[in-house]
């Protein structure tokens, strides 16, 4: 657990969640809806908190000069172990709180599940800012509070970490989850709040349900019904958001 206690939404240790599964269905499923929203291609590119590199190594096929970073030591080594890094691909342990990339440096940032498990989340947001150029994007998958189910775990204290799939609606108690959960969720107003006051401004929301990737038996007949529903309005009880942020060209910046 990371400890936050100067955290401005929450009082409680935050996780840092579970490596994806390379060729996972989530993989293909988030990069997709990034893709039907802006194309996944240009000349730098930033994964923030790529952890073993399951999206990194799809996202890097578009851009000629690729970093991915992490806090997580492990990860990184497990990412730079698979051997699938390139020659435009760099990998290292580093913090989105504190990038030593220079200004206007980045076509494209993308944090995908990650930003629910940063401490300092406003100082992450100037980073960010900061290094992509004028009109570049920020790419951003986050749990949505809609989604009746927390898909992290529940710290009720004292070493007491519960799956969170044994308390089913707790996203929908906003106190409860805060206190409880070990990692943020967003309604799309929050993620805006969140992102939007740092020189940055939503220009495509969407969401997807849920990949069903360890659950092998809904596979056959829920995950169609779930795909479905992707395409109606119904999206937005969606286990994740998707967002695309673009940063706001200052005025006399071509």
């Amino acid at each position: 657990m990371i400890e936050h206690p100067d955290a401005p939404d929450s009082e409680r240790p935050l996780s840092l969640g579970c490596p994806v599964v390379y060729g996972a269905s989530a993989v293909a499923k988030r990069l997709g809806a990034f893709a039907r929203h802006r194309a996944l291609e240009g000349d730098r590119l930033l994964d923030v908190g790529c952890g073993n590199g399951a999206y990194t190594t799809i996202l890097g096929r578009g851009f000629r000069e690729v970093h991915a970073i992490d806090i997580e030591p492990e990860r990184i080594k497990d990412f730079q172990d698979r051997r699938l890094q390139s020659s435009n691909l760099t990998i290292r342990v580093a913090s989105v709180e504190d990038l030593d990339y220079p200004d206007d440096y980045f076509d494209m940032v993308t944090a995908i599940e990650v930003i629910e498990h940063v401490v300092d989340l406003p100082q992450a947001m100037r980073e960010i800012q900061r290094v992509l150029r004028p009109g570049g994007a920020f790419m951003v998958s986050c749990p949505n509070r809609l989604f009746p189910l927390e898909t992290h775990t529940v710290d009720f204290g004292k070493g007491h970490v519960y799956p969170a799939r044994w308390f089913p609606f707790l996203p929908y108690v906003k106190p409860l989850h805060r206190r409880l959960s070990t990692a943020r969720n967003f309604s799309r107003r929050d993620l805006e709040a969140a992102v939007c006051n740092e020189g940055l401004r939503l220009v495509a929301w969407d969401a997807v349900m849920p990949p069903l990737d360890n659950w092998t038996r809904g596979t056959r007949y829920i995950r169609p019904m779930l795909e479905a529903l992707e395409h109606s309005p119904l999206k937005r009880f969606g286990v994740s958001i998707i967002a695309v942020f673009e940063k706001i060209p200052v005025a006399g910046h071509l």
